[in-house]
């Protein structure tokens, strides 16, 4: 819930891409659980729910050497080391309502650790754009350069670069989406929500990109980006849309252009591309 309350801090947007909530040390044990930890929680489990809620009240209560005798207290401090009481009510509490096996605790404890999510995050935030990312920083560099040691022969090489940092749509998407969440541009908030989606905020698939679930087919791909693209170059058009938010609409078109063309010509059997 917190994570989730930072996620839409309008200024929190400005300094980071997005927060995601994580028990690390939840993932790790639950990477590496071993079958006598699995045991050992089992006896926990095994307690009467009063006891068991006791216990794990504090830590002090359940490293007590006089708390339970089995499992002993020794193993009891193992456990807390490697879950943590958080880890530990969970576990217990999942062995309570079915979990029987250690490999199947494990996978749940790696699933609630939010483990699963920040790997899917990466791979859609920064995985998908890493080869554009590392373009740009090496551009910007090299402009940098050219800047400070300007030299005539390389008056041709600066041109080159500079229309390719105003002109490549990687680039304009990249610079788009940082005016938004800095908020540079203030378009309403739904509407920059779409935006950030649409140019890749979100993830660089099509899917990811059009808010759709990943089974979706491509016609229904099509027919997403087809109404978002025309509902983006009304906005662009419009004589009530200022320059800037005009300059912002055109971005994203030209996105929701791209989203088109990559996706797969649909087979005329294809029910879902003709409704009409």
């Amino acid at each position: 819930m917190i994570a989730a309350r930072y996620r839409s801090d309008e200024t929190l947007r400005a300094f980071c891409q997005t927060v995601v909530p994580v028990a690390g040390l939840l993932a790790v044990t639950g990477r590496t659980m071993r079958q006598n930890e699995y045991a050992a929680l089992a006896k926990l489990a095994a307690l009467a729910p009063e006891r068991l809620d006791a216990l794990l009240l504090t830590v002090d209560r359940f490293v007590d050497t006089d708390a339970v005798a089995d499992p002993p207290a020794a193993v009891r401090a193992a456990l807390l080391d490697r879950f943590g009481l958080f880890g530990l009510r969970l576990s217990t509490t999942l062995i309570r309502q079915g979990v029987g096996d250690a490999s199947t605790l494990a996978a749940e404890l790696v699933q609630r650790s939010g483990l699963v999510e920040l790997r899917e995050v990466l791979a859609s935030q920064f995985t998908q754009r890493r080869d554009v990312l590392k373009a740009r920083s090496a551009l910007i560099a090299l402009d940098l350069v050219l800047r400070r040691e300007p030299r005539p022969a390389a008056a041709r090489l600066a041109v080159e670069v500079e229309r390719i940092l105003a002109g490549a749509h990687e680039f304009a998407e990249l610079r788009l989406l940082s005016d938004l969440r800095g908020r540079v541009l203030k378009p309403p908030k739904e509407q920059a929500r779409e935006a950030e989606r649409l140019i890749g905020g979100e993830g660089g698939a099509a899917h990811q990109r059009l808010g759709l679930p990943p089974e979706a087919g491509p016609g229904e791909l099509r027919a997403a980006a087809l109404d978002r693209l025309t509902a983006w170059r009304r906005r662009a058009e419009s004589p009530l849309t200022n320059r800037t938010m005009a300059n912002a609409a055109r971005v994203v078109v030209r996105s929701c252009e791209g989203i088109l063309a990559g996706l797969p010509t649909s087979p005329v059997g294809d029910r879902s591309n003709n409704r009409s």
